[in-house]
C-alpha cells in the first residue's frame, strides 16, 4: 500500500531533470539500525517535486531503454533492491540528502529500484562497500586519506561551496593528469563514484573570544590558538597548542586557548557559540563526499538501471546544494542570535593567504609521509587550480 501511494503521489508532480556508467531520479523501502554521529541539522528537505513513474530523460541513443522520441523509459529498469549503508541518521543533512536520492529513484523507475537503507551505521563502512557487503553510500573520502591517498591530501578545498564541488569533480573526472590516478586508486579498492557527484562539505570558521577586523588582527591578537593539527595554523602566525577538538572546546571556556578553528558541522552539537563570542568563515569547505558504488555490483547493471543512478545522482546533487546551504544559513543564523554578533567578512586576499597557508602545509606533509612519484603530480595539478602558491621542495 505505502509504495502504491508513493507511485500515485509522484505521478500527480513532474520534474524535469549522466557513473561509473554515464547517463542522465521514490519512497523506498527502509532498514533502520542506529549508530555513530555526524553533522547535525534542524532544517527540512527543501519542497521540490519528484518525477512521475512515466518521465523520460534524454540520453545517448542506444545506452538503454528508448522509446520512439529516443527518450529512455526508466520504467523498464529490471528490479532490484539496493543495499544502502549509511554513516548518516535520518534527521542529519546526509541522511536527508541519502533519502531524496531513494525516493527519487522509486518514484523514476516506477517502483522498480528500490533502496535498503541501514542508517548511522559508519563502523565498516569502507570496507562494507569495498567488499560489497554494501552496494552503495554516501563515501565522505577524507575519512579514508591513508586509503584513497590522491583525495585524500586535500582535507578542505577553497571557494564557494559549488566552486569546492566542481573543483572535486574536476579531479576526478575532467582533469586528465589526476582522474586516471584517483580511478585507478579507486577500483584498486572495488569502488567506483558516480559520475560528477561530488556533495557539498561544511564550511570552516575561526571562532574567538576577541574582537578582530581581518587576518592581520585575527592572528596577532592570539595568545594560544587551539588545534589538532599546528602546521597550517602557525603557517598563518598563530602560536598552537594541539588539542583535541573537545579540548578545544573546554580551552575557550577556561581561557587555555583564545581562537580554534571548526568545521559549521559540528557547531550546533558541541555548543561553539557558548564557548566564542566572535567568527568568521575562512574561505573553505571542508571536503565533501561522492555517491559511491561497489565497482563489480555497478559492473553487474543493465545499461538502464545504470542510467536511472546516474539520474537519480544528478538530482540529488541539485538537492544537495539546496540542502546544505539551508543547514548552513540556519547555523549561522543561531550563532549571530546567541552571541549578539554577526559574522566578519574577511577579504578575498585574506581568504587567498588562509588558503595558501593550508595547502602547502597539506602537500608538505603528504609528500614526506608518502613514497609515491605520483602524489606530486597531482599536488601540483591541484596548486593550479586553486592558485596556491606552492612548489614541489622534496
Amino acid at each position: 500500500m505505502r509504495r502504491t501511494l508513493s507511485l500515485l503521489m509522484a505521478a500527480a508532480m513532474l520534474l524535469t531533470l549522466a557513473s561509473c556508467g554515464k547517463q542522465s531520479a521514490g519512497e523506498s523501502t527502509v532498514t533502520e539500525t542506529t549508530g555513530a554521529e555526524t553533522e547535525p541539522v534542524e532544517s527540512s528537505l527543501p519542497a521540490e517535486e519528484t518525477p512521475s513513474a512515466e518521465t523520460e530523460v534524454s540520453v545517448e541513443s542506444g545506452t538503454s531503454e528508448e522509446t520512439a522520441s529516443g527518450e529512455v523509459d526508466y520504467t523498464a529498469a529490471e528490479a532490484i533492491t539496493i543495499h544502502w549503508l549509511s554513516a548518516y541518521d535520518e534527521s542529519e543533512t546526509g541522511g536527508l540528502l541519502t533519502q531524496t536520492f531513494a525516493d527519487y529513484l522509486y518514484a523514476l523507475t516506477g517502483g522498480a529500484m528500490e533502496v535498503e537503507i541501514t542508517w548511522a551505521s559508519d563502523a565498516g563502512l569502507f570496507t562494507a562497500l569495498s567488499s560489497g557487503t554494501a552496494d552503495m553510500t554516501i563515501l565522505d573520502y577524507d575519512a579514508y586519506a591513508d586509503t584513497l591517498s590522491y583525495l585524500g591530501v586535500l582535507q578542505a578545498v577553497p571557494g564557494g561551496m559549488e566552486d569546492a564541488m566542481a573543483l572535486l569533480n574536476q579531479l576526478v573526472f575532467e582533469q586528465d593528469e589526476t582522474a586516471s590516478l584517483i580511478q585507478s586508486e579507486l577500483s584498486d579498492n572495488g569502488i567506483c563514484f558516480l559520475e560528477q557527484s561530488a556533495l557539498p562539505g561544511f564550511a570552516n570558521v575561526f571562532c574567538t573570544n576577541y574582537e578582530f577586523m581581518d587576518l592581520i588582527s585575527l592572528t596577532g591578537q592570539s595568545q594560544s590558538f587551539g588545534a589538532t593539527e599546528a602546521a597550517p595554523f602557525s603557517l598563518l602566525g598563530f602560536q598552537v597548542t594541539e588539542l583535541s577538538p573537545g579540548d578545544c572546546y573546554d580551552g575557550l571556556q577556561t581561557g587555555l586557548i583564545d581562537t580554534t578553528h571548526t568545521s559549521l558541522s559540528t557547531v550546533v552539537s558541541m555548543h561553539w557559540y557558548d564557548a566564542a563570542m566572535f567568527w568568521t568563515l575562512d574561505g573553505t569547505y571542508t571536503a565533501g563526499g561522492y555517491l559511491a558504488a561497489n565497482q563489480d555490483w555497478w559492473n553487474g547493471l543493465s545499461q538502464i538501471q545504470q542510467a536511472a543512478l546516474q539520474a537519480a545522482s544528478d538530482y540529488a546533487v541539485e538537492q544537495a546544494v539546496e540542502l546544505y546551504t539551508q543547514s548552513e544559513n540556519d547555523t549561522i543564523a543561531a550563532i549571530e542570535e546567541t552571541v549578539g554578533f554577526a559574522f566578519l567578512t574577511l577579504s578575498q586576499e585574506d581568504y587567498d593567504t588562509i588558503w595558501n597557508a593550508y595547502f602547502n602545509a597539506w602537500a608538505d606533509a603528504a609528500l614526506v609521509a608518502s613514497s609515491d612519484g605520483n602524489l606530486g603530480a597531482i599536488l601540483e595539478v591541484c596548486a593550479e587550480l586553486t592558485g596556491a602558491d606552492w612548489i614541489i621542495t622534496n
